[in-house]
């Protein structure tokens, strides 16, 4: 099977201006062409190169820093830390989502929501 990105790591760190290495680009790259597909129901892998905008390229850059992100706190948001015997405090589900901490599906929506991509109707 062969895969298409619709970015490279050039397009990362030079139009979007990423600070990740390449290698950890290349680690979550598939997980978040698998998420942009999952949320636009497959409809991107029938649109041209050419039909690609800056904004799904961009959500795909911000899909890949938010799951570098997530792998490094092991998912969880973190609230505070303290040095001194190490403690770290973790985020609930329920203060996620009063502080708008990002998930895929709204990192999506900023980028591509109102391009019909992401529409579950007919």
């Amino acid at each position: 099977m062969i895969v298409i990105y619709y970015i490279d790591y050039k397009f990362y760190k030079v139009e979007y201006l990423g600070v990740l290495s390449e290698e950890e680009f290349l680690k979550h790259i598939n997980d978040a062409h698998a998420t942009l597909h999952y949320y636009t129901f497959d409809r991107i892998k029938k649109m041209s190169m050419d039909e690609i905008t800056p904004e799904i390229k961009i959500a795909l850059c911000a899909l890949i820093d938010h799951i570098n992100d997530k792998e490094k706190t092991g998912g969880k948001e973190i609230a505070s830390e303290t040095v001194a015997s190490h403690t770290i405090s973790y985020v609930t589900e329920s203060e996620n989502k009063q502080k708008n901490i990002p998930t895929e599906k709204t990192i999506l929506k900023k980028w591509i929501g109102l391009s019909g991509l992401m529409y579950r109707g007919v």
